[in-house]
């Protein structure tokens, strides 16, 4: 057999294959087109990620509920000097009094203005369209009280009384109502001007005036609805000059029933009630209603200036009377952001101007009364001594105490300057005490 050398060539044809030249110009031009889609991928994605982000967000943290807004009301525009209030509704000694009109001068005045039946039918007619407008800032509060009789059976009580939207804290709309018919209700429903109804809830009372405020959740509340047919009454100012012979509408139930209305004028201001640490005057109108009116005096500005209340005289039932606005400001804001009302435990009234020329009594609050086992009296307080400033801030009536008052806390240190009459003489005493809550 043959013996194949090693070094003989083979019959196989060898080969040796050789990679493809690197095109330069394909390479760099793959290069950019990569480096764009990955450009053009990350810009969809980013785009992507910032509209639905909030989405996300909200799907697995819930949306987040806007912060609740801290309620403040205006303060009143400044039209008396603190002078001139203490010297309200006297005549100064020596001063000549304003000439009044006689009835002959009164008619030439008002004799070409035309009196008929057309022009008291357009009278009218301009009071129902203001009216229309005011009210939407006005409710119907309806109260259920579920009962169970001896034999077991549920007995339901249903009650109605009106109420005023007063604030908005960007979580839900705040209506201030009347708690004598809110305080055993187990369900209350509020309608709104157009027919709307929501739920509410009691937020916070005051046993002193007998007012309320209840919320309503503003996710109850449609946003054109809203816009439609809802508003926030804008609250007035009743320390103003000539406050007696202002028009007044009383809206609300001073009927005793639902969205009646009544006209008419303020006939005297100088009536007051007079609480703890807080005194409020009393707007007396010449409108006939229920004795168990509840409602709102509105002016011709639309602005509200008085809270219906039944605090009345045995001979004046049936005529509509209102708390002044402007005495009940602080105590409504408080309610309004369920803060806790400071206590002292004083009840008085201004210096008027006679006491002091007559008596020399120093102007400032005037102590009447101290609670039993209040700060007040914990502080040495007595009947008759005369508070003039107040954390530093001066003190020229007893509504200025109150002011005050209300811009502190219960718990809060609060330095007090009074004058109290020893051996016929005032003399001046520095207190500082410690504010309680009420209760």
């Amino acid at each position: 057999m043959e013996q194949q050398n090693p070094e003989q060539k083979s019959d196989f044809m060898r080969e040796t294959i050789k990679g493809r030249p690197i095109s330069k110009r394909k390479l760099f031009k793959s290069t950019i087109t990569t480096l764009f889609l990955a450009l053009l991928f990350g810009l969809v994605a980013g785009c992507t990620f910032l509209f639905l982000q909030p989405f996300l967000t909200n799907m697995i943290q819930g949306q987040k509920e806007p912060e609740t807004q801290h309620i403040t009301f205006p303060e009143d525009p400044v039209e008396m000097e603190p002078e001139e209030m203490l010297a309200e509704n006297l005549e100064e000694e020596g001063e000549e009094p304003e000439p009044t009109l006689n009835m002959e001068q009164i008619q030439e005045m008002i004799k070409d203005i035309p009196v008929n039946i057309d022009s008291y039918t357009k009278m009218y007619g301009a009071l129902s369209d203001y009216v229309n407008e005011i009210k939407k800032s006005m409710v119907t509060v309806t109260t259920i009280d579920s009962d169970i009789d001896w034999l077991n059976n549920v007995q339901e009580k249903t009650n109605s009384t009106s109420g005023v939207i007063i604030a908005n804290n960007q979580k839900e709309l705040l209506i201030l109502s009347f708690y004598e018919k809110l305080k055993e209700a187990n369900q209350i429903t509020v309608k709104f001007n157009g027919g709307i109804q929501a739920s509410a809830e009691l937020f916070g009372y005051d046993a002193d005036t007998g007012l309320a405020v209840l919320r309503v959740a503003l996710s109850n509340m449609g946003t054109q609805y809203w816009a439609d047919n809802v508003s926030i009454a804008v609250l007035g100012s009743t320390k103003i000059r000539n406050l007696e012979t202002k028009p007044v509408i009383a809206l609300g139930m001073p009927m005793g029933v639902e969205d009646s209305v009544g006209y008419g004028m303020i006939t005297a201001t100088t009536g007051q009630v007079q609480y703890t640490d807080a005194n409020y005057q009393i707007l007396q109108t010449d409108i006939f209603g229920s004795k168990d009116a509840t409602g709102v005096l509105f002016d011709l500005q639309g602005e509200v200036i008085g809270i219906i209340t039944n605090h009345k005289s045995e001979n004046m039932e049936n005529v509509i009377m209102a708390y002044g606005i402007s005495d009940l400001k602080k105590r409504m804001e408080k309610l309004s952001n369920n803060e806790s009302i400071p206590y002292i435990g004083l009840q008085g009234t201004l210096v008027s101007l006679d006491a002091n020329r007559q008596l020399g009594i120093p102007y400032g609050a005037y102590i009447q009364d101290v609670e039993m086992n209040s700060p007040a009296m914990k502080a040495g307080f007595l009947p008759g001594d005369v508070i003039t400033e107040m954390n530093g801030q001066l003190i020229l009536a007893f509504s200025d105490y109150t002011k005050v008052l209300y811009t502190t806390k219960p718990k809060e240190k609060v330095s007090i300057t009074a004058y109290r009459l020893v051996q016929d003489e005032y003399k001046i005493m520095k207190v500082e005490l410690e504010t309680d809550e009420v209760h």
